[in-house]
């Protein structure tokens, strides 16, 4: 590399574990690119397991990514692909315009759009908004297929803490019609459960709640870690007892 090719970074990202191994991929097209366009590809900045709906400002490695340019003066911002970056067209278009406004380039491969050029900024509006408008179409087909699923009381994805699916014994356990098996209670997780929402329901923090529950020994649902503030906030906010009774009705029910 000579200190007269122009400096670019990359931002990679991956929402779900599924898409860990497009990360590669989207390192190895932005390698591919600034070989190409003559940019020296400085460094690529990595956000694993982050949705494309929390805003492109308040992603950790987008942040570092944003100060890493200013105090090395780089102006050019590679993305192998446009949802990779924006799912909110409001998001995109203002983080277009901050950037612009601030001397960025922002280069987004499988559009082929370079935001320095009018045509650039024209279609990048277009795109972004086209993937908002696909992500909330998603969005209402899974919604409308729960609720289907949730009125036949059939299981939903993986078993939530305090219940166990009782799948059909005469189907494979690879068979597609046993992921739609029906929930019933766990007995010693429903406990646990109660014990969950009633100590949150009185003042406990969630770090707390979790130290204690590896303190007295009592398994996560998988069995294999331990509890962690993150996993009693997500048993707090998916969590339902026998009786259907969520966390916010518990809580109701104790200040009645």
């Amino acid at each position: 590399m000579t200190d007269t090719m122009t400096k670019a970074v990359a931002y990679i990202r991956a929402s779900t574990e599924e898409q860990q191994a497009t990360l590669s991929a989207q390192a190895q097209r932005c390698q591919h690119y600034c070989a190409f366009k003559e940019l020296e590809l400085v460094r690529e900045f990595v956000d694993s397991g982050t949705s494309a709906t929390v805003p492109f400002a308040h992603r950790q490695s987008a942040v570092e990514l944003l100060t890493f340019c200013r105090e090395h003066e780089i102006r050019q911002i590679i993305v192998s692909k446009l949802d990779r970056a924006f799912r909110d067209t409001v998001d995109c278009l203002l983080t277009v315009a901050k950037l612009q406004e601030h001397g960025y380039g922002l280069h987004i491969l499988d559009v082929d759009l370079d935001t320095t050029t009018a045509n650039g900024q024209f279609f990048v509006t277009i795109m972004a908004a086209m993937a908002q408008w696909e992500l909330k179409r998603r969005a209402e087909r899974q919604k409308e297929a729960l609720a289907v699923m949730r009125s036949q009381g059939l299981r939903l994805g993986q078993e939530p803490y305090g219940w166990t699916a009782h799948q059909d014994p005469s189907l494979g356990v690879t068979c597609r019609e046993n992921v739609r098996a029906k929930l019933a209670p766990h007995e010693e997780e429903q406990s646990t459960l109660i014990d969950i929402f009633h100590w949150r329901a009185n003042g406990m923090g969630c770090g707390v709640i979790a130290r204690r529950l590896n303190e007295d020994g009592i398994s996560t649902k998988t069995g294999r870690g331990r509890w962690h503030k993150a996993t009693v906030q997500s048993v707090i906010r998916t969590g339902r007892l026998s009786d259907g009774t969520t966390f916010e009705e518990f809580t109701e029910a104790l200040a009645a």
